[in-house]
């Protein structure tokens, strides 16, 4: 069977106690897996910036904490594997990530993943060398939101890079339900690299979300559907300030 192309979200909690030297250590950590774990093709991780009042302005008028939901952080991962079966032996099982977790699990309170996959010939990655803003949304559904609205919705949001410039790539989907995945009862995914050019990245979410395009998906198809969403947003700044495109893949 041939390799199939995941990509694995997870926000994270930590520990009050767990120090700034502990989390970096567990981001290190977590960013060698693409050279000591072959099925790793790459990771991104980043501290969230929703929860602090500077990142405020991405979001006016929206209570601090409520966009991410206590979650302090995000992890990006994306692998090639054919089955779970091979994700489990391949990336759970490997001794890198067994050791990793010995380090990184005790000072982590709640972690919460979502797993789908994505067709290999048309995945675009930014480069390393690219400056992203990464915005990553879970979402839970109206009950009764149809497969067709569902669909049409995913559709508009892979769409935006071509109506939108600083709009690297978007990933979207429905989660795959197994024991490492969603637990908390969420419909969909999303992730959109944005181009940074800023400090923070809060310019870059505001322009994204007050966009003619995002604002007409909000309105036709996410707003009429949307029960719960959890937001988390940080900067990725890479080794240049560029906004290529590069498919890893």
């Amino acid at each position: 069977m041939a390799p199939k192309v995941w990509r694995r979200i997870v926000y994270i909690k930590w520990k009050d106690s767990a120090s700034q030297g502990a989390i970096a250590r567990a981001f290190n950590i977590h960013k060698s897996f693409p050279r000591l774990i072959p099925c790793v093709l790459s990771v991104c991780e980043g501290m969230t910036f929703t929860d602090l009042a500077d990142g405020g302005g991405a979001y006016p008028g929206v209570k601090e904490g409520e966009q991410n939901k206590g979650f302090h952080s995000a992890i990006e991962l994306i692998f090639s594997c054919s089955t779970i079966e091979d994700l489990k032996a391949s990336y759970f099982n490997h001794p890198a990530h067994i050791a990793a977790a010995k380090v990184i699990d005790p000072i982590i309170e709640d972690a919460w993943a979502m797993d789908w996959l994505e067709d290999r010939d048309t995945l675009v990655v930014p480069s390393s060398s690219t400056a992203v803003m990464k915005h990553l949304v879970f979402f839970e559904f109206n009950e009764g939101t149809s497969k067709a609205h569902r669909d049409a919705l995913f559709a508009a949001w892979r769409n935006l890079p071509s109506q939108l410039p600083h709009v690297l790539a978007v990933s979207c989907d429905e989660p795959i339900r197994w024991e490492r995945g969603d637990k908390r009862g969420y419909h969909a995914g999303l992730v959109v690299d944005l181009a940074l050019t800023s400090s923070d990245g809060v310019k870059e979410i505001a322009d994204y979300a007050n966009s003619d395009a995002y604002q007409k998906i909000n309105a036709d198809l996410l707003a009429p559907i949307r029960k719960k969403y959890v937001v988390m947003d940080f900067a990725e700044h890479g080794f240049g300030m560029g906004a290529g495109r590069t498919s890893k893949l």
